[in-house]
């Protein structure tokens, strides 16, 4: 699962990747960006870290529906294209508060099937979310490897 959070007043972030026991990455994201000096932590530091921050962990069978796993069953043998697959488990908000200052927050339980290893969009600054009080903020869903290329940012030639 991965996660990020970001505060348009202060241009503060926290994110979090590949984490497998933390009951709430998105608490995770947003304990990174306010008790520590870092934006991101991966995989099974990231779970320690939750873990000394003293926030909710679970086993990974606790994340498994039973209705995912039938599904995850029949992608892989029918061997379907997880890129183009949508699992519809990315959540994203948007914020502004009474002084005007904005924030973003994306969290996802990740693609069916992915390769090992693959990095998605959420925990990106600019992919997954992005706040700025000068210029707004935004949260991103869809599929990663487009978000992560901007193609809605490039000019288009005519």
């Amino acid at each position: 699962m991965d996660a990020i959070i970001m505060d348009g007043a202060t241009l503060r972030m926290g994110a979090v990747a590949a984490v497998r026991r933390v009951k709430n990455p998105i608490k995770l994201a947003r304990a990174i960006m306010e008790r520590t000096e870092h934006n991101m932590f991966a995989g099974e530091w990231a779970d320690r870290l939750a873990e000394v921050l003293g926030l909710e962990l679970a086993d990974p069978s606790y994340f498994i529906t039973e209705q995912r796993r039938r599904k995850w069953e029949e992608m892989r043998v029918k061997r379907v294209n997880p890129a183009k697959e949508f699992t519809r488990s990315t959540v994203g908000a948007v914020a502004v508060d009474a002084e005007g200052n904005v924030a973003a927050a994306t969290s996802t339980g990740g693609t069916s099937l992915k390769m090992p290893g693959r990095v998605r969009d959420t925990p990106l600054v600019r992919s997954g979310a992005y706040a700025d009080n000068l210029l707004g903020a935004a949260s991103a869903t869809g599929l990663g490897e487009t978000i992560m290329r901007g193609y809605s940012l490039r000019p288009r030639l005519t």
